[in-house]
């Protein structure tokens, strides 16, 4: 993943996901820092809802996520 903000260009890599008091929570690196990530359950349903909505997300999401490795098991 890549971050742009006003303090800099990260690289952000998840290393391993967890749930730690009712938070999802991914670790791994970002850039050479290691990071934390938590994300409430009302954020992740938000972020669901937003892409349930977008046909152009669904899409990418088949298209990446589904579809490569149909044909990789064939």
């Amino acid at each position: 993943m890549h971050v742009v903000s006003g303090a800099g260009d990260f690289e952000i890599s998840v290393e391993r996901l967890a749930v730690r008091d009712g938070r999802l929570l991914m670790t791994g690196q970002m850039g050479i820092w290691n990071a934390e990530i938590t994300v409430e359950p009302t954020e992740m349903r938000r972020l669901l809802f937003l892409g349930i909505r977008s046909v152009r997300v669904l899409g990418w999401l088949l298209v990446t996520s589904v579809w490569p490795r149909r044909a990789k098991a064939r």
